[in-house]
């Protein structure tokens, strides 16, 4: 299959998450195409929970360059002009699920692969539930983190400690060499109840919790820098009423008829950190600081998210733009203050390894009608393949 066959055959594989369905079919699909390349001589499923599984490929060599691409997509909703699963053609765009995001991409590497006899240094990652929770990721980090400082050695008894990670997410052929992090947090905040007739007897909490996050935000104008821009924060989620105390499976109990001031409530922040020293400890500590003096207590603190801001210095990505002025003839790099987080973040700083994506060009990327841009699939392979080249050549 060329490099767009193999788009549409990812594509017409489900592998968004729900009751029946995950990246189990596409990851075998993979993991039997990577076992027809003869120079991949380590190829392992990694377990990641139930029936989802990373695939890490290698050659005998310890790695140079390591080439990722996640296997899942977001759940179809609302497709009607086009199937999400059947790779539907029209000019120049390829129609389907995931095909910007990032099946194209994927099935780029995947086509690379062909062009060679023999590799030393290549590592290959596929991995699960990018789109969802970071677990394949955060899977694939917490085996392999040690391995780069030589601290133990895997099955094959090789260091990972690659020069190099490249993403197949879709860039419109551009670098997009960092990005903002994730920090996620949920928490409570308790105050003091009064009869609504006289609030100045209270403690309302749910004034407090907002104003507590607007101090959050002027704290947060600190943590910038040049190149990611500041970091952000989102009260996505907000509750809160008279405390009822608990049901007898310990539940909170909150009334909401508005007759009281409000002395409990729940809120969710997400948190686009532009700066590395940006942690959900401070983003605690800051919180408690301002509801602590304003006679507020913050309780049940919890982190869903605690992902960091990356930046690879352009510095260290020059060969790679010769290789990409030399097969596509121009160099581009994305505006990061206008770019979401992505997961290789992990691998850059777990790893300690110079890190963007690279891939094609697409739109309505989570929506419906995505696409994905067909002539760009084997400009992707060709930046795919020189990579490889220069990195993993047999001399």
């Amino acid at each position: 299959m060329n490099t767009f066959q193999l788009a549409k055959k990812l594509i017409s594989i489900p592998s968004h998450l729900d009751k029946k369905i995950n990246e189990k079919e596409i990851g075998n699909f993979i993991f039997r195409y990577l076992k027809r390349i003869p120079f991949l001589t380590k190829i392992r499923k990694q377990k990641v929970e139930g029936e989802r599984f990373n695939i890490i490929a290698k050659d005998d060599s310890k790695p140079k360059l390591l080439l990722i691409a996640h296997m899942d997509t977001v759940e179809p909703r609302g497709w009607q002009k086009h199937s999400p699963f059947k790779g539907t053609v029209k000019g120049n765009k390829l129609y389907g699920l995931g095909s910007m995001d990032m099946k194209g991409g994927m099935a780029a590497i995947l086509s690379a692969l062909k062009s060679f006899e023999k590799t030393e240094g290549l590592m290959l990652l596929f991995y699960c539930d990018e789109e969802y929770d970071f677990k394949g990721m955060k899977k694939f980090i917490k085996e392999y983190k040690n391995l780069a400082f030589g601290k133990n050695l895997d099955s094959s008894g090789i260091q990972i400690s690659p020069q190099l990670a490249v993403s197949a997410e879709p860039t419109d052929l551009k670098i997009w060499n960092g990005a903002r992090g994730i920090i996620k947090v949920s928490f409570r905040v308790e105050g003091k109840t009064a009869p609504a007739s006289r609030p100045d007897q209270g403690k309302n909490v749910i004034t407090g919790l907002v104003e507590a996050v607007k101090y959050l935000e002027k704290t947060l104008k600190k943590y910038r820098t040049k190149n990611l821009g500041p970091s952000i924060c989102n009260l996505s989620a907000i509750s809160g009423g008279l405390s009822l105390g608990r049901d007898k499976y310990g539940r909170q109990i909150v009334s909401q008829r508005g007759d009281a001031v409000a002395d409990i409530s729940k809120a969710t922040l997400d948190i686009r950190c532009g700066h590395p020293g940006l942690d959900s400890d401070i983003i605690q500590k800051t919180l408690n600081k301002f509801l602590s003096k304003n006679k507020f207590k913050l309780r049940n603190f919890t982190v869903y998210h605690d992902l960091g801001a990356f930046y690879t210095e352009p510095q260290k990505l020059k060969s790679v733009e010769k290789i990409i002025k030399d097969t596509i003839g121009r160099v581009d790099y994305l505006d990061l203050q206008q770019m979401g987080y992505q997961d290789i973040q992990m691998i850059n700083e777990k790893l300690k390894v110079p890190s963007f994506s690279f891939g094609p060009k697409g739109g309505h990327r989570h929506q419906p009608d995505e696409w994905v841009d067909i002539k760009d699939l084997d400009k992707i392979k060709k930046v795919y393949q020189n990579l490889i080249k220069k990195h993993c050549s047999v001399l």
